[in-house]
């Protein structure tokens, strides 16, 4: 912006620097993952934001925020039909018993405690003298929610009877192992009507069928466990669970035997549509976050431009391995057709860090052709 040119020509940082050194600050890479992570899980997380003094000269007030499991928030959402967030209690217990509450609108924060064992709350008092409630000057309440799907589900919860049924059968299979890990001496006269009823009751045996009674007694009583249908129903499961939840099982052989980057895309596209789905709702969070840093940072009276005319662009990286040559003939094939930037940008991080980094090492690299170097180029 205009704004900004002008403020940078005397000295102020640039935008996309200063929301890099905020994210730095906050570890945002390993923090986000987290977030990711817990929103797989749990179905819904939430992100409390709250400033310190900081001795950048960039900016006065530090945006700083932190996760909150869904268990610890209880949320307050319009009564509009979107449904919008527009408040919440933190709740969180000390480890001296004290409960503390901390509720937040879009008109200030207010801390309230009380002991474990009482049902009043009172507001919380500082020694350092710290206002409660804390005046809002930032428009909206100071958090954010993060979900993976409309109806705010975990990521397993429709495959959860089967791994229910995986760990009950695998379960069988140990306690059958366990129950004969042992075997019982039978003594001719301790084996009486009673005792073989009750090795039956126990599922032990069905009966002592000996034609001449307990004549060939002492012996060892067995059983030879049926392996084969625990391992069949267990792998069965199994393989509803990779089929019903549209994840590939990543140690089948036949998962990645001589198969190129392109053909495990074809194999991981339903895996990868649930993760765009994910992808599009956990976006949601991450502008909200982007918004209240942007609040945060209009009140700031080191930052010299208007920072809500900014917006966010946000890029999804998949950890799978690229097809480097396929990517690259691609890229040639472009040439003259799009611009550098854009086809640079085809590239994942793992190659291409910044992109404006790689065009100006390009502009340096670059030197005219030789006649022969040329003529190999064409040939």
């Amino acid at each position: 912006t205009d704004q900004q040119d002008e403020a940078s020509e005397q000295g102020a940082i640039d935008f996309t620097d200063l929301m890099q050194e905020i994210y730095s600050e906050n570890n945002e890479a390993l923090y986000t993952s987290e977030q990711y992570e817990e929103v797989a899980i749990q179905g819904n997380s939430f992100e409390v934001f709250y400033t310190e003094e900081s001795d950048s000269p960039n900016i006065t007030i530090m945006p700083k925020f932190v996760l909150v499991p869904k268990n610890q928030f209880a949320p307050i959402y319009s009564s509009h039909a979107d449904r919008s967030l527009i408040g919440g209690v933190w709740f969180r217990t000390l480890s001296d018993k004290t409960i503390i509450a901390t509720v937040y609108t879009d008109q200030e924060t207010t801390v309230y405690t009380k002991p474990e064992s009482q049902t009043e709350w009172k507001l919380a008092v500082y020694e350092d003298g710290r206002q409660n409630p804390m005046p809002n000057p930032y428009g909206k309440a100071i958090i954010s929610e993060y979900t993976g799907s409309r109806r705010k589900t975990p990521f397993w919860k429709p495959i959860k009877s089967l791994i229910d049924a995986h760990d009950e059968s695998a379960n069988k299979a140990l306690n059958e192992m366990e129950k004969f890990a042992d075997n019982i001496l039978l003594l001719a006269d301790r084996v009486t009507p009673e005792f073989i009823e009750n090795l039956a009751q126990h599922r032990v045996i069905d009966g002592l069928a000996d034609s001449d009674g307990a004549s060939n007694l002492p012996r060892y009583l067995e059983r030879t466990l049926n392996s084969d249908y625990f391992q069949f129903m267990t792998l069965h499961y199994e393989r509803l669970i990779h089929k019903i939840s549209n994840t590939p099982d990543m140690s089948d052989e036949n998962f990645a035997n001589n198969t190129s980057g392109e053909a495990l895309k074809y194999k991981l596209q339903g895996l990868e549509y649930q993760a765009s789905q994910l992808d599009s709702y956990f976006d949601q969070g991450i502008k909200n976050r982007f918004d209240i840093i942007k609040r945060v940072l209009e009140v700031d009276p080191k930052v010299a431009y208007d920072v809500m005319g900014f917006g966010v662009n946000i890029i999804h990286e998949r950890t799978l391995p690229p097809d480097l040559l396929n990517l690259s003939q691609v890229a040639r094939n472009l040439v003259g057709i799009l611009s550098p930037e854009t086809i640079i940008k085809t590239f994942p991080v793992s190659v291409v860090e910044n992109v404006q980094d790689e065009l100006e090492r390009l502009q340096d690299n670059q030197q005219p052709f030789s006649a022969e170097e040329t003529a190999i180029d064409n040939a």
